[in-house]
């Protein structure tokens, strides 16, 4: 597990299994962003979603509805002081994807690509589809658009 920002943490499901309890204790909000809901191993806020991580994936939901869930979910917990895991089943592209979004919406410069460097910095396990960098670019510009 990596933490990203003070309160904002990025993880794989195989870091949440070998995790300790007091570890997954510090979480106030958990967003999972895989096929399968971990919800069973935080005693927390658990939003689900079974996110697709691209073309090459036919199992979940592609849609720009459930990204934008995913993102809001994360930022509104942030904006209440929450600590919160994003997480999906390798920690490489969906849920780098979606903490990129939130972290460029949460910091204010909603710019996904300077978001993205910086989990790079702190994670050297990002691998993003390309299907979903367009859905965090999207994201980005319909918040601007209702900001402005």
């Amino acid at each position: 597990m990596d933490e990203l920002i003070d309160s904002l943490w990025l993880s794989s499901v195989t870091e949440i299994s070998d995790a300790s309890i007091g570890q997954l204790k510090k979480f106030d909000h958990v967003v999972g962003v895989c096929h399968e809901s971990r919800d069973r191993d935080f005693d927390c806020t658990y939003d689900y979603y079974n996110m697709s991580d691209g073309a090459h994936d036919p199992f979940g939901d592609a849609s720009q509805e459930t990204f934008n869930d995913a993102v809001n979910s994360v930022v509104d917990a942030l904006t209440q002081n929450e600590s919160v895991l994003v997480h999906c089943q390798a920690g490489q592209s969906r849920s780098v994807a979606v903490a990129a979004a939130a972290l460029a919406r949460y910091n204010d410069h909603h710019d996904v690509q300077h978001a993205l460097e910086a989990i790079r910095d702190v994670r050297d396990t990002v691998m993003v589809e390309r299907a979903l960098l367009k859905k965090a670019e999207k994201h980005i510009e319909i918040v601007s658009r209702h900001e402005h």
